[in-house]
């Protein structure tokens, strides 16, 4: 995808020069506009992912493309001394095509902004800036002029020509900037794939224990693979030594990242990643770059990324979990290339059923997967869940609102997507002062959203049941049981007491 982008800025400027300069024999047209706007439109198939306004731009260019007098009203747009020739009903067409093309322009501006910020070079964000705001003068001033064209005299001759001068520099200067922005990125990624990086000792130790020796060596190959690829830099290994290696880094396409890899082709790497694309627009962090071959995504960086569970009040984090919830859920575009929440349960009772050193723990398991059958009856919507929406998913972005991170992409109703939340505000010790403000909690969730108060405490008994065997299949040690046993039951009071 690296590639494309860079071919689609290049394309971009080849396009633009293509609209901008007439080549004419005997009256022919040698380069009509109709291939530039072309051009330019196959350019944002590499860049549209990159940015939501080259999506806009690539509709634009193609009608653009499909104008049958496009550059007859053009180049009259861009020579009004010349259009007194025309009629009302012509200089309104060339005024509307005029202002397409303006908007198109406009956002391109916007998206070359984004880029040049991702690429480190000072000041080539203010360059884009300061052409984007020039050209929009210039633009709007013959906009202003363009009605009166049909009723100007020869007297305006001079003017009128230093406007369209003026209009033809301001597209030049846009043309050179889709170059100089390529030109950019491309340094920037031979930069950032020249610069080593190694782990630390004691981070080469923690790694290797966590996921092995042949995961550190696969990690170091990507690492270097894609520091070129997509031009990191300034990586950073976030100490989480969970299912994935997180590092925190600097693209030359996207500024600052989160570069996360996975064991290679996992079907929890196609699951966040789609997920991720299907959320996207809403408030999930977006996946910018994946290779599912190896179990490797590009993430957007949250920042500052203070997680949820950093809010001292319980009030605030149960209204932020709130807005997020309600806005969150959508159907899938493809339900088979997800798991499903009740998928999940049946497999870890599934599990449980081997396991006969605990009994108690497999009969919570057995319960928890026939309540969530029963739930399910009711509660049967297949929409796009989380799947693991807890306090650290939940970070707070520059903007003062809280984003959204790390999806499982699983299929079910949102109900199920309530008590990973609840979970995540159990405490070490099971006393009554933590029975009370889980019963508040619950109590809370059920009045803002609109959900039996029984239905989430049967959530929560089958998500508690599933996370404490979850635990037993990840080979908690024996002495850590007692614990384990001691937090099932606690749900099951809770939902007793339902």
């Amino acid at each position: 995808m690296t590639e494309a982008i860079r071919k689609g800025l290049r394309s971009l400027g080849y396009g633009g020069l293509l609209v901008l300069i007439d080549f004419r024999i005997g009256g022919f047209d040698l380069l009509p506009d109709t291939i530039g706007y072309l051009l330019m439109a196959s350019g944002m198939f590499g860049l549209n992912h990159h940015h939501q306004q080259f999506r806009t731009v690539k509709w634009l260019a193609l009608l653009l493309a499909a104008t049958p007098v496009i550059h007859f009203l053009i180049t009259v747009g861009r020579n009004p001394s010349l259009s007194n020739a025309l009629s009302v009903d012509e200089l309104i067409v060339a005024q509307s095509i005029h202002i397409v093309h303006v908007v198109m322009v406009y956002l391109l501006f916007q998206g070359l902004a984004t880029i040049a910020a991702g690429t480190g070079q000072s000041g080539l964000h203010a360059v884009v800036i300061g052409r984007r705001n020039g050209y929009v003068t210039v633009q709007a001033i013959i906009l202003f002029v363009m009605p009166f064209l049909l009723n100007i005299d020869d007297s305006a001759a001079i003017p009128l020509m230093v406007l369209s001068i003026a209009g033809f520099i301001a597209e030049l200067f846009f043309v050179m900037l889709c170059f100089r922005v390529a030109n950019a990125v491309q340094k920037g990624i031979r930069a950032g794939g020249k610069k080593a990086f190694s782990f630390s000792q004691e981070e080469k130790e923690r790694i290797v224990e966590a996921f092995g020796a042949a995961f550190y060596q696969k990690a170091i190959r990507n690492i270097e693979r894609y520091a070129y690829r997509w031009g990191l830099s300034s990586l950073r290994l976030i100490p989480s030594y969970s299912a994935n290696l997180v590092l925190t880094c600097r693209s030359a396409l996207y500024g600052k990242t989160v570069l996360k890899i996975g064991r290679a082709a996992s079907k929890e790497f196609y699951s966040e990643y789609y997920a991720l694309q299907e959320y996207e627009g809403s408030r999930y962090c977006k996946a910018l770059e994946g290779d599912f071959e190896h179990g490797v995504i590009l993430l957007q960086y949250v920042s500052p990324g203070t997680p949820l569970r950093g809010e001292p009040s319980l009030e605030r984090r149960l209204e932020v979990f709130c807005s997020l919830y309600r806005d969150m859920h959508r159907e899938p575009a493809r339900v088979d290339i997800y798991p499903t929440y009740s998928g999940w349960v049946s497999k870890i009772t599934g599990y449980m059923s081997t396991r006969q050193d605990c009994p108690d723990l497999y009969a919570h398991m057995m319960r928890a997967n026939d309540i969530c059958k029963s739930l399910s009856e009711t509660y049967n919507r297949n929409m796009l869940l989380h799947g693991d929406l807890h306090h650290d998913n939940i970070l707070l972005g520059v903007d003062g609102e809280y984003r959204i991170i790390d999806p499982k992409g699983v299929v079910g109703d949102p109900l199920f997507d309530i008590p990973r939340f609840i979970l995540n505000e159990f405490e070490d010790d099971i006393t009554p002062g933590l029975e009370e403000k889980i019963n508040a909690i619950i109590e809370k969730l059920a009045s803002e959203l609109k959900l039996p108060d029984e239905a989430i405490r049967k959530c929560l008994y089958v998500e508690t049941s599933m996370a404490v065997c979850w635990n037993i299949e990840s080979d908690a040690p024996p002495e850590e049981w007692e614990g384990l046993l001691a937090q099932a039951a606690f749900a099951e009071s809770l939902m007793n007491r339902g």
